[in-house]
């Protein structure tokens, strides 16, 4: 999964059992067993981060979920927006 906005790229990808997170600075981290990570408390979908989006035909919403931050107040586990955009 890929989330590229204004020029800046998050990468979050399958490594075996392990998953790896690459941030836009270029920095990384990931684990061999990312089997454990499913058993976090507070999550949603297992508990792993990702990126969630919700949008019709002139709306978009975008946003990671499972992270530190709670905008949404647990709708999606603990999620950060992203952005949010409307056609004219």
């Amino acid at each position: 999964m890929t989330l590229t906005v204004m020029g800046q790229t998050f990468t979050e990808s399958p490594a075996g059992i392990g998953i790896t997170v690459k941030c836009p600075d270029g920095t990384s981290v990931g684990t061999s067993n990312a089997v454990p990570l499913l058993s976090c408390p507070g999550g949603t979908f297992g508990g792993l981060p990702g990126i969630f989006w919700a949008g019709d035909s002139s709306n978009l919403s975008v946003g990671l979920i499972n992270t530190s931050s709670d905008a949404d107040a647990g709708a999606l586990g603990l999620s950060l927006p992203v952005f949010s955009c409307s056609a004219p």
